[in-house]
């Protein structure tokens, strides 16, 4: 679990050394595919990403700047505001996986609530950007 987790830079440097070696990014973190983040919220890239890198004197690479916030794609294509992973759920009926706030599983249902809004139709785009 988290106790035995590596700290966060050496973290940082093997998801961007994982995102070379799988063509994504070039070795000055310049993207060379099309790529970004989804998230259901703004607070872990707008807010705790910042504060993290800034502990640990690391540089945010431009591609983590700008992302897709589903909540707000979710607004815009019903207008309707999810208060959270767990009405976006209900909303589709889409099962639970695991552990809410767990950081894979929340993965796993994210991916699961993206889907059916595309199978709707919807498109997305990026919607939220670091100041």
């Amino acid at each position: 679990m988290v106790e035995n987790a590596n700290d966060f830079t050496k973290v940082f440097i093997e998801f961007n050394q994982w995102l070379r070696d799988t063509n994504l990014i070039d070795d000055f973190c310049n993207p060379i595919s099309k790529f970004t983040f989804i998230t259901c919220g703004d607070w872990d890239l707008k807010k705790v990403l910042p504060l993290q890198c800034k502990l640990n004197d690391l540089e945010i690479p431009h591609y983590m700047k700008i992302w897709i916030n589903v909540k707000k794609s979710f607004a815009e294509h019903t207008n309707e505001w999810p208060q959270s992973q767990a009405y976006l759920m209900k909303h589709y009926g889409i099962e639970p996986i695991g552990r809410i706030h767990s950081g894979i599983d929340d993965c796993y249902n994210l991916s699961a609530i993206v889907k059916k809004m595309v199978q709707e139709g919807y498109v997305f785009k990026p919607n939220s950007r670091m100041k």
